[in-house]
């Protein structure tokens, strides 16, 4: 009977994955038109009137959606019609808070889920209203935006669980998974527009194709290492911020116990470089 677990652990995996889903779905109705948000949504419209030209977000304002309770996204060529006060003057510098990846993602997804339809985001939190109004409305609104995020926050789910399959046991990556497919830290902010959750899913996995290229030799050592790279350059891209995490490949290549070089001679490790 102690061994039934070991033959289901995919299962209960995959039961708790469709949990973290589910609990992160409500933040596809909730508000995204105040803060940040707006910021890549403008952007990601903008590549739609020229690609990365005048990467900046001066130019839109926010009228009233077709769906009651949205706002959609409309781009003025007049400066002076700028009406949107909604984003601190610091977000509206290029390319201060706004680097290139959440925007471009958007704008990709935006082609593939929601061609040809406005630009758009939930303003209100409607709190046992989306039940009445039919919650295919605001998932229709703004679903093409959310789900970036929302995808990044489930992989997160399941980098957690390979880095504990491969280092330490399926019994670890059942507790992982459930401490983090319910924590309030990552439901606040890892599905919704914001940057937090795609930085922490791209620099976790990195680090993990990391610490398996310090496992590996030769050329299979030299890809991971790469596409580890790879990854943390994607993370840079996404928030300035996350180039900090190259720190951890730093410690990791020094720490490694299977590492027997002296440790002026792993700085200069081919992985690591």
């Amino acid at each position: 009977m102690l061994s039934l677990p070991r033959k289901f652990h995919w299962i209960l995996f995959s039961l708790l994955l469709l949990l973290g889903g589910y609990l992160r779905s409500f933040a596809f109705f909730m508000p995204s038109n105040v803060g940040d948000p707006p910021s890549y949504q403008a952007l990601a419209m903008k590549m739609n009137y020229g690609f990365m030209r005048n990467y900046n977000v001066f130019n839109y304002r926010m009228a009233s959606g077709t769906i009651p309770g949205t706002v959609d996204y409309v781009w003025e060529e007049n400066p002076q019609k700028w009406t949107s006060m909604r984003t601190r003057a610091s977000n509206r510098r290029p390319l201060n808070m706004q680097p290139p990846l959440l925007p471009t993602l958007m704008w990709l997804s935006h082609g593939l889920f929601k061609h040809g339809g406005p630009y758009s985001s939930v303003a209100q939190n409607q709190g046992s209203k989306v039940l009445e109004r039919r919650p295919w409305e605001f998932f229709r609104a703004q679903g093409y935006a959310i789900a970036v995020p929302y995808l990044f926050s489930l992989l997160t789910l399941a980098a957690v669980y390979a880095f504990c399959l491969y280092f330490f046991s399926w019994k670890e990556g059942l507790i992982a998974v459930a401490l983090l497919a319910v924590s309030p830290l990552e439901l606040a902010v890892g599905a919704k527009l914001y940057t937090d959750g795609i930085v922490t899913s791209l620099t976790f996995t990195s680090l993990l194709f990391f610490l398996i290229a310090l496992e590996k030799e030769g050329r299979s050592g030299l890809l991971w290492a790469a596409l580890a790279g790879l990854l943390l350059g994607l993370a840079f891209l996404a928030k300035l911020q996350a180039i900090l995490f190259a720190a951890g490949f730093v410690m990791a290549g020094l720490l490694n116990p299977r590492q027997k070089a002296p440790w002026y001679r792993r700085l200069v490790d081919p992985r690591l470089l």
